[in-house]
C-alpha cells in the first residue's frame, strides 16, 4: 500500500471547501471514484529522444498535478503520462515513492520528453504545518537516485508553508542541500494565496512574500489561487484578489529576475461550482501569460485531461487545444522583458479604474508609452519588449462566459501586426493604426506587435 501522504491542515484555510482545494503540493492518495467520462482514444504522440531539459528558468511549461487514480495499476501510469503528453503538457508532478511506480513514471516521461517535479513526504517535501524532520544525509540519500535522470527538474521543497520563523529556516536548509547535491536542480516552494490565514487585510501576505525572498531566496516565485473554489461558479473577476497576489509577485519577479509560476484551478472537483469549462481554463491560463508566468499548472488535471483511470476525459479535446495555444504563446513571450500592466473596465470612471488598478499593482495610465486610454470593457492588458526592441501587447478577455469586442486607443499611430504562432509569420493589421482592435472569445488572448 502507498505511504500516507501529507495533507494540508484545515486551520490554514477559510472553509472546509477551501481545505479540499487549497493545495497544490502533496495530498493523500485517493482511491474514491471521480468523474470519468469516456472520450475517444487518440494516438500517442511520437516519442521524444531522451534529452535534458533546457533548465527550469529558461523553459515555458504547461504543467499538471496528476490525479493519482488507480495507484495499484501500472497501466494507470502509462495511461496518464500518455494522455498528458497528447494534451500538450510538458511538466508533471509525481511522488518519488516506490509504491507509486516512480520508475515506470520516469520511463514514460522520458519516452515523451516530459519534465517532472518530484515530491517525497518522508523529509524532502513539507506541506503547510506538516513535515518530517530530516538530516542532510537523509535528504541527500532520498534525492540522489533521481538527480541524474534527464527529465527530473528537482523536488518540491514546501507547499503552502506557514509564515513562521522555523519554516523559513527549514526551507532554506533544504534548498541549500538540494543545490549542494545538484546546483542546477529545482527546490520548489509554493505560497498560500491571500484568502488563507495571511491576507492583504492583516498585512501578512505581502510580508510573507518579502520574507521568503529575503530569507530563502527561492528558485521561483509561485502561488496557487482557486477563484471558483472561493467564489463559486460566477466570480466577480473585477474584484478578485488574484490580481493583487499575481500583481505583487509579478513586481517582485521583475525586481529579482526570478521566474513567476502559477497554479490555477484545473478541476471542478468540489461539486459546487458547476462544470469546469473551456472559458474558465482559458481565462486563468491566459491571465497567467499576460502576467509573465513561465509555468502554468493544473490543480488538478483530473476531469479536464484525464479520468480516474488516466485516460482522456470528456473535456480532453478542448483542453488540448487550449494547452497548444497557451504553449505557443508562452514560448513566444519567453525571454521578453515585462513592461506595463493594466486592467480596463474595473470601473466606468477612469479615476476609479486607476485606483483599483493601483490596488492590483498596475501601471499608471498617465505614464503609459503605449495606451492613450482604457476602454470601459473587461480587458487585461500587458506589454513586453522583444529582442528587436518592439512592443508586444497581450490582451485578455477578463470574462469566462462572454466574448468581447472593443478597441484600445493608442498613444501614437503605430504599425500593428499579429504573430502567427503556428507559422512564425507576422500578419499585418495596419501600417498606421491609432487603436488596437480586440475580438476575443471568453477568456481569450490576443497578441499584437507594435512598431
Amino acid at each position: 500500500m502507498p505511504k500516507e501522504s501529507v495533507r494540508r491542515p484545515a486551520a490554514l484555510l477559510l472553509t472546509l471547501l477551501l481545505a479540499a482545494l487549497a493545495g497544490c503540493g502533496p495530498a493523500a492518495p485517493s482511491s474514491g471514484s471521480g468523474s470519468s467520462s469516456a472520450a475517444p482514444v487518440t494516438s500517442a504522440p511520437e516519442a521524444q529522444p531522451p534529452a535534458e531539459p533546457a533548465g527550469f528558468a529558461d523553459t515555458f511549461y504547461v504543467a499538471a498535478m496528476v490525479d493519482l487514480g488507480v495507484l495499484e495499476a501500472r497501466s494507470y501510469v502509462r495511461n496518464a503520462v500518455k494522455a498528458h503528453a497528447e494534451a500538450g503538457v510538458n511538466c508533471l508532478l509525481w511522488w518519488a515513492e516506490e509504491s507509486l511506480y516512480v520508475e515506470e513514471f520516469l520511463e514514460e516521461c522520458e519516452k515523451y520528453g516530459i519534465s517532472t517535479i518530484l515530491m517525497d513526504n518522508d523529509g524532502v517535501t513539507g506541506a503547510g504545518d506538516q513535515y518530517a524532520p530530516v538530516t542532510e544525509a537523509e535528504f541527500s540519500a532520498a534525492v540522489a537516485p533521481y538527480l541524474d535522470h534527464p527529465q527530473v527538474m528537482g523536488f518540491s521543497n514546501w507547499d503552502e508553508p506557514l509564515h513562521e520563523d522555523p519554516y523559513y529556516t527549514m526551507m532554506k536548509q533544504r534548498q541549500d542541500w538540494m543545490h549542494a547535491a545538484d546546483p542546477g536542480s529545482l527546490s520548489f516552494i509554493n505560497l498560500l494565496p491571500s484568502y488563507g490565514p495571511y491576507t492583504w487585510g492583516n498585512g501578512l501576505w505581502k510580508e510573507m512574500v518579502d520574507t521568503l525572498i529575503d530569507r530563502v531566496d527561492p528558485d521561483v516565485l509561485a502561488v496557487d489561487y482557486y477563484e471558483y473554489a472561493v467564489s463559486g461558479p460566477a466570480p466577480d473577476w473585477d474584484r478578485s484578489f488574484l490580481w493583487r497576489d499575481l500583481g505583487y509577485l509579478r513586481k517582485r519577479a521583475v525586481e529579482t529576475g526570478k521566474p513567476l509560476w502559477f497554479y490555477f484551478q484545473g478541476s471542478d472537483y468540489d461539486g459546487n461550482a458547476g462544470e469546469m469549462t473551456a472559458g474558465r481554463l482559458r481565462l486563468q491560463m491566459n491571465a497567467g501569460l499576460a502576467y509573465g508566468c513561465r509555468w502554468l499548472c493544473y490543480w488538478t488535471s483530473s476531469g479536464t485531461i484525464t479520468d480516474r483511470e488516466g485516460r482522456p476525459a470528456a473535456l480532453f479535446d478542448e483542453t488540448s487545444a487550449i494547452n497548444a495555444q497557451v504553449m505557443a504563446a508562452g514560448q513566444y513571450l519567453l525571454g521578453m522583458q515585462p513592461g506595463e500592466l493594466h486592467h480596463a473596465g474595473l470601473s466606468p470612471k477612469p479615476a476609479t479604474n486607476q485606483t483599483l488598478g493601483d490596488l492590483y499593482f498596475c501601471s499608471k495610465l498617465a505614464d503609459s508609452a503605449v495606451f492613450a486610454a482604457l476602454p470601459d470593457a473587461p480587458l487585461l492588458l500587458s506589454t513586453f519588449t522583444d529582442d528587436a526592441g518592439r512592443t508586444v501587447v497581450a490582451a485578455v478577455n477578463r470574462q469566462d462566459r462572454e466574448p468581447l469586442q472593443t478597441a484600445v486607443p493608442l498613444k501614437t499611430v503605430r504599425r500593428v501586426s499579429r504573430p502567427d504562432l503556428d507559422t512564425g509569420e507576422e500578419i499585418l493589421l495596419g501600417e498606421a493604426l491609432d487603436t488596437l482592435p480586440v475580438d476575443l472569445p471568453a477568456g481569450g488572448l490576443a497578441l499584437y506587435i507594435l512598431e
